[in-house]
């Protein structure tokens, strides 16, 4: 009882501050009868809208009514008309006078059309209810004629008919659709009596607001608050969508709806009202909730539509009085849900306080950047429907709640409505389908149940602490791994190589050039420069030898005698800078090196053995020799890769990490290489593919030349004459050999791999278009997880999404946490972690910095298993596969190569005359849609652009341009 006392204080303290403010506030005058009525803000901001989109119908207003029972049809037709009669607005049009447009009445009124569905069977009256609902919702109003309103009255039986109204908004809102029920009932009733109808025009017309509401002051104090509460940054809602945003908007949309149990509804109206807040708030702090666990987002702006009904003299007028407010709240991980729930209710009453400032006028004088593709200041919003009464129409036929009907617009990204209904709650989301994919929006329905249930069992637990998951979820992210149970029987991973070369001696192992090498051939060269090797380190093993080599046979056969030896071979790039060489040789306390005679002048004056392996003849006496023993614990190689110390950074790979990654590949790939073209310099990580995977199974390796990727002409032709069966490369590299290259020159290609960058979906459209029987992969996998950690064979389906990465493979598993280690649900977004067999144990001689990203694994039975923290951010899609999001810190990946922009700034400050330097990527973009013929001379503006770039960036601008269709405009001004 007491509980009720409280409440009923509450309540009472409520109506009399509206009633308070109603009494100050002054009376809407009527407007002059000469006066031209400009339109409403809220109807200006429409009208502008519309505009931009003519032919689009995103803001038509459709209500469905359902009568059940006997109804008197023309008797509903007599009282609809007499509203219309009785409000102006049902019957207004905007015409433009003196470049403006202004509200102007028609003496019309609606025709109702009216369709009989009763001879048909149920389910085609239906299908063709459905049909003319969905006909007319879609119907493109002239907002400067007469007559922004279509009415059916469709019969489906003698006892079941339909009234369907579509209306512009500019006209209506929802508040009006009740006004309108009740009026319709009213007059309905009347007519069934037998008595007349009364008219009774309200005492304000909607022009006359428009005229007040153009002409009143702003509010000062009001505009303050916004300027305030909307000063610094307004950050964009990072919630992710299945489909790329579209240029501008077609506001395509659906709505989907979960119904909440009576029980659980009622639990959670109850806790609203022990938190002394009303239901909006409450279920707006868990949407709130939602969005921050979705997007790690602490800065969240959320739209809301309120009316501006303030005045008693405007609560029965029809019209559009909705304006938009901006509901901006910060989330920490620490606070409890309690905490929260009270923050987002001071700042909503204080947002509602100031809610005069229309939407417009607060862009204006906030000078915030407009945009077509996003609203400027929020992508979702949220709305709450408090139970309504139904209007009585009478004994004979009772008006249904249950009729819904999706118009498929959706003017936002998303907007959750939550709806009372008989004491239930109905979670109704509209989501954009150029965005989003129906079982995306199912799932975030789920996970918005599971944060209302988390609330219920206890309001004091704290954000971070709240579990999104479903059990479905939790299954797949717990799922460990199958384990690969290819090469188990093999040590080391020359050993496979050596094996092969017995079962197939005469096969081409390498070619480059014009020369090829057999797999004898091979294998018996490499064992040579093995006991060169153990003879100049007295036969020491598992030790790190640097190969420093450019590309050719002699470097693939220095790469295999070092393992053949016993140790790792270090790759080394003759053409780094020799700062870089001489740091990564120390860095690894390398005491012997494997060249060519070529690259003496390399390492001049450096302290370190040498052997040059052109020095090693193949005609040498054959020794007898025993190798030393060594197992899969021993290193393979070590590659090295960007620091953030402003050093770079050596990663150990063992013979079993990269045993496992090559037995991967044979697991996924239905294919082995018959001939693999290696574009990678051996420095990077992903040349290991090419090498192992084609070695292993006894393909052919063609090497390439150094910068080969400056002549696609010379690929294609290399493709051609090796008849190429599998390749990996970068996608932009990719992209221009399918655009430049002769497609009769890539018929042999079996399988492409891409990775080292964002795949997009217009190079799968080009793919598959040029090469539709050659198979598409996405790779991707940082250099500790040895090659690679997950891949995606790409689907011509997936041309119009965002290109995924895949799932885990061999052996790899992949989680998706938050900072506090704790998994993200699907769709929302998360850090990359990597656990597996072919995970590196840490980086070479640098524990501090192992320890901080090779991580003792939460999720694992074994105290010993270790993830990697990546860096990088993705998402989980609903069909399992993982989509990568860039990263979240300041590493980024430039034509392949991994950098850390923190060691170029050190490098740059090293020089002494610099104190501070900022180092960033800029990315040169051109619109798909661009049209160059905006120019007066395109050619110009072409050779103008061009002279601005360096020579690296020209291949890429080219690929872009010949999408517009200028290349050859744009070849000739770079000539």
């Amino acid at each position: 009882m007491e509980k009720k006392a409280s409440n009923s204080s509450l309540l009472s303290k409520w109506k009399n501050r509206d009633k308070s403010r109603t009494s100050t506030q002054s009376t809407v005058p009527k407007a002059p009868e000469e006066a031209k009525i400009p339109l409403s803000s809220g109807q200006q901001r429409i009208w502008f809208l519309q505009q931009l989109n003519p032919e689009n119908p995103f803001y038509n207003y459709s209500e469905a009514l359902l009568f059940k029972g006997k109804l008197e049809t023309q008797f509903l037709q007599q009282a609809f008309e007499q509203v219309c009669q009785n409000h102006e607005i049902l019957r207004s049009y905007f015409p433009m006078e003196n470049g403006a447009p202004v509200i102007k009445t028609s003496d019309l009124n609606p025709e109702i059309r009216q369709e009989d569905f009763s001879n048909h069977p149920s389910v085609e009256s239906d299908r063709l209810l459905q049909a003319l609902m969905r006909e007319q919702s879609r119907t493109v109003f002239t907002l400067s004629s007469p007559l922004l309103l279509k009415v059916s009255l469709i019969k489906l039986s003698e006892d079941s008919h339909v009234f369907f109204l579509t209306m512009h908004h500019i006209i209506v809102d929802e508040w009006s659709i009740g006004l309108l029920k009740n009026e319709l009932a009213i007059h309905y009733r009347r007519l069934v009596s037998g008595a007349d109808l009364i008219v009774s025009q309200p005492e304000i017309q909607y022009k006359d607001y428009a005229h007040w509401e153009r002409n009143k002051e702003i509010n000062s104090q009001a505009l303050d608050y916004w300027k305030d509460k909307l000063s610094g940054e307004i950050p964009v809602l990072n919630i992710q969508t299945d489909f790329q945003r579209p240029a501008v908007p077609r506001f395509n949309g659906k709505q989907l709806t979960k119904s909440l149990s009576e029980r659980f509804s009622n639990e959670i109206l109850k806790l609203a009202i022990a938190q002394k807040m009303t239901p909006f708030n409450l279920l707006l702090a868990v949407f709130y909730v939602l969005l921050y666990k979705y997007t790690g987002q602490n800065d969240i702006l959320v739209g809301t539509p309120v009316s501006n009904r303030n005045n008693k003299a405007l609560e029965d007028a029809f019209g559009f009085f909705i304006d938009t407010v901006v509901l901006r709240n910060s989330i920490s991980e620490n606070e409890s849900f309690a905490s929260l729930i009270e923050k987002i209710k001071s700042n909503t009453l204080k947002a509602f306080s100031n809610k005069s400032i229309p939407f417009d006028v607060l862009v204006k004088e906030l000078k915030v950047s407009r945009s077509l593709s996003v609203n400027p200041f929020f992508q979702v919003m949220f709305l709450y429907h408090p139970q309504e009464e139904v209007p009585v129409f009478g004994d004979e036929v009772q008006l249904s709640e249950e009729f819904e009907f999706d118009t498929e617009v959706a003017k936002f990204d998303l907007t959750l409505s939550i709806t009372e209904k008989k004491g239930s709650l109905d979670l109704t989301l509209e989501y954009d389908t150029d965005l989003f994919q129906e079982v995306t929006i199912k799932r975030m329905l789920d996970h918005y149940e599971i944060l209302l249930r988390q609330l219920l069992e206890s309001t004091a637990i704290k954000t971070s602490e709240i579990c999104l998951l479903t059990e479905k979820e939790k299954d797949f992210f717990l799922e460990r791994p199958a384990k690969i149970k290819t090469f188990l029987e093999y040590q080391g991973i020359h050993e496979i190589i050596g094996e092969v070369a017995k079962k197939f001696p005469d096969k081409n192992a390498v070619t480059f050039g014009d020369t090829a090498l057999s797999y004898q051939d091979l294998d018996s060269r490499a064992e040579k420069v093995a006991i060169h090797i153990l003879n100049q380190t007295k036969g020491l093993h598992n030790r790190i030898i640097g190969l420093c080599m450019d590309r050719s046979i002699e470097m693939i056969i220095g790469l295999l005698g070092i393992l053949k030896s016993g140790n790792a071979y270090l790759p080394i790039d003759p053409n780094y800078p020799l700062e870089r060489l001489h740091f990564v040789l120390e860095d690894a306390q390398c005491s012997l090196l494997v060249s060519h005679s070529s690259l003496k002048e390399v390492f001049k004056g450096k302290e370190i053995q040498t052997l040059f392996i052109d020095e090693v003849k193949p005609s040498d006496t054959k020794v007898n020799i025993i190798f030393p023993a060594f197992n899969r614990n021993n290193l393979a190689y070590v590659i090295y890769t960007s620091g953030s110390s402003g050093k770079p950074k050596g990663v150990p790979i063992t013979h079993g990490d990269i045993l496992n990654s090559t037995a991967g590949r044979l697991d996924f790939y239905k294919d082995s290489p018959k001939a693999f073209l290696l574009m990678s310099s051996i420095s990077f990580d992903s040349s290991k593919a090419g090498i192992f995977w084609t070695l292993c199974t006894g393909g052919n390796l063609i090497l390439t030349e150094n910068r080969i990727e400056q002549d696609v002409q010379k690929i294609g032709e290399l493709i051609e004459k090796n008849q190429v069966s599998h390749t990996l490369m970068l996608p932009s590299l990719y992209a221009l050999i399918l655009r430049h290259v002769e497609m009769a020159k890539l018929r042999t290609l079996n399988t492409i791999i891409v990775a080292g960058e964002a795949c997009t979906p217009s190079l799968c459209q080009l793919h598959f278009k040029k090469l539709p029987s050659t198979k598409l992969y996405n790779e991707y996998g940082p250099t500790e997880a040895t090659v690679w950690a997950t891949a995606h064979e790409i689907v011509p389906a997936e041309m119009e999404k965002t290109v995924a990465i895949g799932r885990g493979v061999a052996g790899n598993k992949i989680y998706l946490l938050n900072k506090n280690l704790e998994m993200v649900p699907f769709g929302a977004v998360g850090e990359i972690y990597i656990s597996g067999p072919s995970l590196a144990k840490g980086y070479l001689n640098k524990a501090e910095l192992s320890s901080a990203v090779f991580l003792k694994n939460p999720f694992s039975h074994s105290a010993y298993e270790k993830m990697y923290k990546t860096g990088d951010l993705g998402r989980f899609r609903a069909d399992r596969n993982l989509e990568f999001l860039g990263r979240a810190d300041q590493q980024v990946k430039l034509r392949g190569y991994r950098i850390e922009l923190e060691e170029v700034e050190n490098a740059i400050k090293s020089l002494g005359a610099v104190t501070e330097v900022i180092a960033q990527v800029e990315t040169l973009e051109i619109e798909k849609d661009s049209n160059f013929s905006d120019f007066d001379d395109p050619d110009a503006f072409l050779g103008q652009l061009m002279a601005t770039l360096e020579e690296e960036d020209i291949e890429e601008l080219l690929n872009e341009v010949e999408m517009l269709g200028k290349t050859e405009s744009f070849l000739s001004s770079r000539e």
